[in-house]
């Protein structure tokens, strides 16, 4: 089976990788490749119209406004699962709403074993491959991080208690959820070990950006509040963002 997916840019290498570890064949085009080059674009049309499935996760990228009228005549004769932000989108999808919603619950999640089991799920629904993927795995919205700790931690407290290092100036950092449940931060822990070799002490969060009451997610002005400042947080003397949505989000 072969599913074609264009795909928010952060997603695509884990996409990828599980793909090649379950003997799927997926090509996954991130959309901002599609933006700077239409040589690539032409590429990404050419192997929707080949494909089995269809995966698109539709961004703000003005690009889609050129690549639309393919894509509703290609999902004429391929199963297309479109999701994204905007739920006026999802109407392109020619598949089931159930599998469009269950896909998008596996990306929302995300996290590699999401993404494994969204590929498995299509593999089943629309491909007839005999799998039982697992149902989509909620992971935490927002948290702190730190690339030698075991595990994320939830509350300021608990990070300050395991926090090795004391008595020095802190530096917040904002990271993106999806480089966190990628497992896709080395840039962060470059800079977390970088800053803290100039004597400063860190606290990396990760956050969903976007606050939305519906399903736990703070935005990153919370995040700041709850995990840096005090009373709960140790305080800082500067805040670095890793995120491309506005700080007010």
């Amino acid at each position: 089976m072969k599913i074609v997916s264009i795909m928010w840019n952060s997603y695509v290498p884990a996409l990828r990788e599980v793909a090649a570890a379950e003997g799927i064949d997926c090509i996954a085009y991130p959309i901002r490749a599609l933006d700077d080059d239409p040589i690539e674009r032409e590429k990404a049309i050419a192997d929707l119209r080949g494909a089995d499935a269809a995966l698109l996760y539709w961004t703000t990228n003005r690009v889609w406004d050129e690549l639309e009228r393919e894509i509703r005549e290609i999902g004429t004769h391929v199963p297309l699962i479109c999701v994204g932000y905007d739920p006026s989108r999802w109407a392109l999808s020619t598949v089931p709403n159930e599998v469009v919603t269950t896909c998008y619950s596996y990306l929302t999640y995300n996290g590699t074993e999401n993404l494994r089991n969204l590929l498995l799920y299509i593999a089943q629904e629309i491909g007839g491959r005999d799998t039982t993927p697992a149902l989509p795995s909620a992971l935490p919205w927002q948290g702190i991080y730190h690339p030698d700790a075991p595990g994320p931690f939830f509350t300021p407290e608990e990070y300050l208690a395991w926090y090795p290092v004391k008595n020095r100036p802190f530096v917040g950092l904002l990271l993106s959820r999806v480089a966190w449940v990628t497992g896709n931060c080395a840039i962060e822990d470059d800079l977390i070990r970088s800053l803290e070799e100039e004597g400063l002490a860190v606290i990396p969060a990760f956050t969903y950006a976007v606050r939305d009451d519906t399903i736990g997610s703070f935005g990153m002005a919370d995040v700041i509040q709850e995990y840096f400042l005090p009373p709960r947080g140790p305080g800082i003397s500067a805040v670095i963002k890793c995120i491309s949505f506005m700080l007010g989000a």
